[in-house]
């Protein structure tokens, strides 16, 4: 791959690395490679600065490291103790080793490998290989007693932040506050995104926990992974927080359109190249191809050229569609075309970076639009409202067009700002507001006429080619799309970024990807007590409302392992027959990993099912794995 550069330190629009000293250079070492950065850096950040865009391979295909996709690193002194390097501030002097794999041997065939890894920019890690964040199941521990806690630190959570009464803690995973406010910019006579965030910001009622993610949610109780330095020294904690009432203002995530080798080094989303360079001066690259279905596509086409990235074109996969930034892009001279969609990505046979073929997206026609030979693809797809906290503690998702939308409610806890589905700043502000004060009064949201500004486009999704994949999206499921679209469901966990796209390929039908997401997207992290409250309620009042009645009146809560004595993840259904994968004839489901971190899991199963006078199946990414014992408790 082409090595990755910072831009100028005094690039326009702060795409030199607002969050960065760069008076304040820095070195550490990961896996014995030397790695330079700035204060300000993450571990991540710097090793993309450092041209590290590949983990290594999985199946032979070179897998991108990105902001979605990473390997858990721990300090070399302290190698049982994970830490995950989007959320670790790169520290000088830090020596540290990827979490869970083998140590790389000594001698003359290593210091080959390490060469090779150099030159097309990798970590040289076996993707299979890579551990799960051992936190999602292990104990607490500190506590936290709150009134209110916010999930979030972008414009909705925030402004509920803001309005706050009594304790109230605001919990983010980044290390800056705003969310993707810059990205999106303004809208009319908005105020612009710095000032609302600095406006927000002052309120000091709020204690913020940045570089912390929430990663279980049951009821009003949530655990969280934190990262911060003690004594200059960074360490991991996982913190039980109780609160009154949560706030979710988890956002969106970009969907990741789906085409061969959309998970290259060189393939990056939209929002997560903008925040690269914006907050970390790094860019892919000299050249850079643009695809988008929205105008922030050629926004960013149009901020990174004034900041000296060479745009080749930015390829809008609606037909003849009109935005302002168009406008800009034709006054600035910035090539566009309309109607295409990429049909493959591949490395270049010099390595030195992508070859792109496009073809015509217009629906019904697959004809074949060029190759073109660039450094990075910037990528957009439609944006997918943050939802697993709100699956997790039992709420309900629809399928609304392009993307899973919540439904119903839940008591305590309230969405807001574009995890609700609100898009424009006001409106994420208001509905923060809102989420503290209780109002139920409509909030204005009004979408530009498409005379104007052509609605959003749907993720594209391009036809298959022969011996390259494409994945469904950018999590750490490796979820591919299948040549047999009825295969796809072989019941294992996945994100709702891959709900999403297996409906949109005829996976999943539509009126059932409600149900499949509140299965399968689930990352485990069941909460039981662990002394920070008043004991919880009985463990059948703590199942997420989907289950109810799922299977049978009275189903029976069982211990399950199998003969091969692996792990089964959160969400795996479970089959009377081994060949079956309709989640409708499913018997039984995996609500928990096995607590202590043992074999086996925490299973959901129909009573007559669960007497073990038949052989059951777990469906999971091994395929269907026999149960050998099955114990009700």
């Amino acid at each position: 791959m082409s090595q990755a550069n910072r831009l100028a330190a005094d690039a326009p629009h702060q795409f030199g690395g607002a969050g960065l000293d760069r008076g304040k250079p820095l070195q550490f070492r990961l896996d014995g490679r030397p790695v330079k950065g700035f204060a300000g850096d993450t571990v991540l950040s710097a090793l993309l600065a450092n041209g590290i865009f590949a983990i290594g391979t999985h199946t032979g295909v070179p897998m991108r490291l990105d902001e979605a996709f990473a390997p858990l690193v721990a300090l070399r002194s302290d190698p049982t103790h994970p830490l995950p390097l989007q959320r670790l501030p790169a520290i000088d002097g830090l020596d540290l080793v990827t979490f869970g794999t083998a140590p790389r041997p000594q001698g003359l065939l290593s210091r080959l490998l390490r060469r090779d890894d150099d030159r097309t920019g990798s970590l040289g890690l076996l993707v299979e290989n890579l551990p799960s964040p051992p936190w999602i199941n292990a104990q607490p521990q500190t506590g936290l007693d709150v009134d209110t806690l916010i999930v979030g630190g972008g414009l909705a959570g925030l402004a509920a932040a803001a309005a706050a009464k009594g304790r109230t803690l605001l919990v983010e995973r980044r290390s800056w506050l705003g969310g993707d406010a810059r990205f999106y910019g303004t809208t009319g006579d908005e105020e612009p995104p710095e000032a609302s965030i600095a406006r927000l910001s002052a309120s000091p009622s709020a204690e913020i926990l940045l570089h912390t993610e929430v990663f279980a949610l049951s009821g009003t109780t949530a655990r969280a992974h934190q990262v911060l330095l003690e004594n200059g020294r960074p360490i991991g904690r996982i913190i039980e927080i109780s609160a009154r009432a949560v706030v979710l203002a988890t956002g969106t995530f970009e969907r990741l359109p789906v085409f061969a080798g959309n998970r290259l080094p060189g393939v990056t989303g939209a929002i997560a190249a903008f925040h690269r360079a914006e907050r970390f001066g790094v860019w892919l690259g000299k050249r850079a191809l643009f695809s988008t279905g929205s105008g922030f596509g050629y926004r960013l086409a149009l901020l990174a050229r004034e900041a000296g990235v060479a745009v080749q074109r930015v390829s809008d996969t609606r037909l003849g569609p009109n935005s302002r930034f168009i406008d800009f892009c034709k006054a600035s001279g910035v090539p566009f075309t309309s109607g295409l969609v990429p049909r493959s990505a591949s490395l270049a046979k010099d390595l030195s970076g992508l070859s792109v073929d496009f073809l015509v997206g217009i629906e019904g026609i697959a004809q074949d639009a060029g190759t073109t030979e660039t450094d990075q693809l910037v990528v957009g797809g439609a944006r997918q409202p943050e939802l697993m906290l709100w699956l997790a503690a039992g709420g309900a998702t629809r399928w609304a067009g392009d993307h899973l939308a919540a439904t119903g409610t839940l008591p305590g806890i309230v969405l807001a700002g574009a995890a609700a589905g609100y898009r424009r700043a006001a409106a994420c502000i208001a509905s923060g507001r809102a989420a503290i004060g209780g109002s139920t009064a409509p909030i204005d949201d009004p979408m530009i006429e498409a005379i104007y500004e052509t609605p959003d486009g749907k993720t594209p999704v391009a036809p298959p080619v022969d011996g390259a994949p494409a994945f469904l999206d950018r999590g750490a499921a490796l979820l591919r799309r299948p040549a047999d679209p009825a295969s796809l469901l072989p019941g294992i966990a996945i994100g709702l970024g891959a709900v999403a796209a297996a409906v949109e390929i005829g996976a999943i039908p539509p009126a059932l990807a409600g149900q499949v997401a509140a299965e399968r997207a689930l990352t485990g992290g069941m909460i039981t007590d662990t002394g920070w409250k008043l004991s919880p309620p009985p463990p059948s009042q703590q199942l997420p409302g989907y289950l109810t009645g799922r299977f049978g009146a009275k189903p029976q809560t069982c211990v399950v392992t199998s003969a091969d004595a692996r792990f089964f993840e959160r969400g795996c259904l479970i089959f009377a027959r081994s060949e079956v994968t309709d989640p409708q004839q499913a018997v039984g489901s995996i609500i928990a990993a096995m607590p202590g971190g043992g074999i086996g899991g925490l299973a959901l199963v129909e009573r007559e099912a669960s007497a073990g006078k038949t052989q059951l199946f777990v469906r999971d990414a091994g395929g269907a794995v026999p149960i050998e014992r099955i114990r009700p408790v």
